[in-house]
Formats: structure tokens, C-alpha cells, sequence
């Protein structure tokens, strides 16, 4: 089983020639409405890499709540969202450039409400070969009680700290892997954004000294591929998966958290896991929207069996 605690919103997502300046106006854009959330998308993205996968979240009490439960249902996701009334279910405004590129804001809503208390009873059968992904879209002290409990009970533990913040920093080692981008692991180090290879083992050992981290950091790095520092002194460059018809970077990310999930589950070791999750992520990007981006086993089968080195 692979728990996911974090965010489901309604994502209004519009194509943008340009992403504007402060005060500008820029107009031809395309609107589209999507199903979002880190969580929910990790957690449907589990599910068509073929796992078992639960969703532990906060709903509003509005039509998108039942629009999440209706999505889950026909991507076999077990709901265990609580639904906070009188709240609306979060809302995430995605603008996207020609190149791909994505900038998010996001009103938590319901979301916000998510209490320690939410997370008892949907964790209370996880155990030893289980996974429990956590993300931070949701409030730190119902992220925190997910991660004692994953630990407490022998689950392998990642967390996605997205968005990173410093409240997240005591947080870092509850968990077996995290998985910052560059902004995020620049945040952990109280540093600037790396950008050499050098600079971001760097900024791992900041990280490392500033947190007391002690376990794995795959630090994601785009079309850089990745950087793994496996925290026993032992560290590896993950070669990036090529793709030459990007269109949308939107849901790549959380293609890659459940993709290395889903490895790490079915007994893969590190490395091996991250080639997955690369793959995941490459297909995610050649796809517009989040959840047609997300993909099935056998179209992310077929690529690791094209010369995908794992």
C-alpha cells in the first residue's frame, strides 16, 4: 500500500504567451479546468503505475469535492478525505508558458483545515513494506503526525517538501528520502539556487548540517536530470530521460514522487527507483494538463525497455 497525504484542488490552468510583470496585463491566454493537488495526482499516478494507493486529504463541502471523490473512484484511489463544511476545496491557479514552464498559486480552503487528528484512523493499518508519501501542501503539524506515524509503525517514508518552507525543516528527519528541487534544497541550505553539479552536492551538505538530516536526498534538476546523496556518503548523478516534445511541465513532478514510490515499494533500490521516476517524469511532460500527463505502467514499461538505462 502507498498512503499519500496531501492536497486535492481544482486546478484553472491557462496557457500564457508570456508570464506577466508586476502591473502588466498580457492577454491570449487559454483557460482549462483540471483536477489537481500533489497529493491527488500522486496518488492517481500510483494507481496507473499499478499500486495499491490511498489519499488522505481535506475536501470543501462544493461540487469539486464530489467531482475529487468521483475521480478517485474511477482511478481506484481509496478516499480518505475529510470533508470540512461550511469551507470551499482547494483552488490552484497554473500559468503556462510556451516552453513548458509553470508558475503556481494556490488557496488552500478546506485544505488548511486538515488537523493531526485526520490522519489517525486512514493510517492505521500501514506497516513494514508500505510506503507513506507526504507532501506539504498540507499544515505542518497534520504532515508531521503522518510522518511519527509512518515511522512509528515501519513504513519507508519520502517526503516531497513542496512547497518548501522553513516549518518543514524539523520535518526533514522523520523521513527515509526527500526529494527537494534546486529552489527547495537552496531553501533547506539557507543558500542561493545551485546550479553546478558541485554546487548542489554543496548545498546538500549545508542542508545536511542546517537540518541534521541523516537520510537519502534525490534532488530533482529537470532536464539536469538528478542528484542522489544517499546519506551515507555515497553519491550519484541521475541521468535525465530525453524527451524532444515537452509541452507542459505541469504534474511532472508528482509523476516522478509516485513513480519512485511505486519502485521503492515493489523493492527497487534507490538508484533504480529515480531511473523510474525520471521516466515517469519524461513521459509527464509531453503531455498537456495534469492528469492526461500522469502515466499508465505499460507506457512507462515501454520506455524503460527502449534503452533507459536502470
Amino acid at each position: 500500500m502507498i498512503a499519500v497525504i496531501g492536497g486535492y484542488g481544482q486546478g484553472l490552468s491557462m496557457r500564457v504567451p508570456r508570464s506577466p510583470e508586476a502591473g502588466e496585463t498580457v492577454a491570449g491566454g487559454v483557460l482549462r479546468v483540471d483536477h489537481g493537488g500533489k497529493g491527488s495526482n500522486q496518488a492517481v499516478a500510483a494507481c496507473r503505475l499499478g499500486a495499491d494507493a490511498r489519499i488522505i486529504t481535506a475536501l470543501g463541502d462544493d461540487d469539486a469535492a464530489a467531482a475529487a471523490r468521483q475521480l478517485w473512484a474511477d482511478e481506484g484511489v481509496e478516499d480518505h478525505a475529510v470533508e470540512i463544511a461550511g469551507m470551499s476545496t482547494m483552488t490552484g491557479f497554473i500559468m503556462v508558458e510556451p516552453s513548458g514552464e509553470n508558475r503556481i498559486c494556490i488557496a488552500d480552503g478546506a485544505l488548511s483545515a486538515l488537523h493531526p487528528e485526520h490522519i489517525d484512523a486512514p493510517l492505521s493499518g500501514i506497516g513494514p513494506g508500505d510506503v507513506v508519501l507526504v507532501s506539504m501542501e498540507i499544515p505542518a503539524d497534520a504532515a508531521e503526525r503522518a510522518l511519527r506515524l509512518g515511522r512509528e509503525r515501519g513504513a519507508f517514508i519520502i517526503l516531497n517538501p513542496a512547497p518548501m518552507s522553513e516549518e518543514v525543516l524539523p520535518l526533514l528527519r522523520l523521513a527515509d528520502i526527500i526529494t527537494p528541487n534546486r529552489r527547495e534544497l537552496a531553501t533547506m541550505a539557507a543558500s542561493a539556487e545551485p546550479g553546478t553539479a558541485d554546487e548542489v552536492a554543496g548545498c546538500c551538505a549545508r542542508a545536511r548540517e542546517r537540518t541534521d538530516y541523516t537520510g537519502a536526498m534525490l534532488v530533482t534538476l529537470g532536464a539536469d536530470g538528478a542528484h542522489l546523496d544517499d546519506g551515507d556518503g555515497g553519491s550519484a548523478s541521475i541521468e535525465p530521460v530525453a524527451v524532444t516534445d515537452a509541452v507542459d511541465t505541469t504534474g511532472a513532478g508528482d509523476a516522478y514522487s509516485a513513480a519512485l514510490a511505486v519502485a521503492l515499494h515493489e523493492g527497487a533500490d534507490v538508484r533504480q527507483a529515480a531511473r523510474f521516476a525520471a521516466a515517469a517524469g519524461a513521459l509527464a511532460v509531453t503531455r498537456d494538463g495534469v492528469l492526461p500527463s500522469l502515466p499508465h505502467r505499460d507506457a512507462l514499461d515501454r520506455l524503460m525497455n527502449s534503452g533507459v538505462k536502470s
